[in-house]
């Protein structure tokens, strides 16, 4: 029997040849390519966290201002706005402006007895 190292089987020869597996640079860029993703979906979380958080207080203190209007009772005669307003009941209405600062929402509390009121 002749033992050379060119002499094994042909099954065995092909398997050796075969081109099937992946490269160490085909790793690297799938790596590379899946951590960018999850750079990309981090960053967008944390930004829509932080927008959500300006939005919760936004809504707070737009609640604190109408918290204050409504629990007013009466006004004071400076602070008395004139409101247009569309829509179902069209008309000018005169409301007590209030606003707890600078940042907030403006409330409006109606002036009873001034003008016509939706039913």
């Amino acid at each position: 029997m002749v033992s050379s190292k060119h002499s094994m089987c042909p099954r065995a020869a092909r398997v050796l040849r075969s081109q099937s597996g992946e490269t160490i640079v085909e790793t690297l860029v799938a790596v590379l390519i899946c951590s960018f993703a999850l750079f990309v979906l981090f960053t967008a979380v944390s930004v829509a966290g932080r927008i959500n958080a300006e939005a919760n207080d936004a809504y707070e203190r737009s609640r604190q201002s109408a918290d204050v209007a409504e629990s007013q009772e009466g006004g004071d005669p400076s602070m008395q706005r004139t409101v247009e307003v569309d829509g179902v009941y069209p008309g000018s209405y005169l409301v007590y402006y209030y606003s707890s600062d600078a940042d907030s929402a403006p409330s409006y509390r109606y002036v009873p007895g001034q003008g016509r009121w939706p039913v």
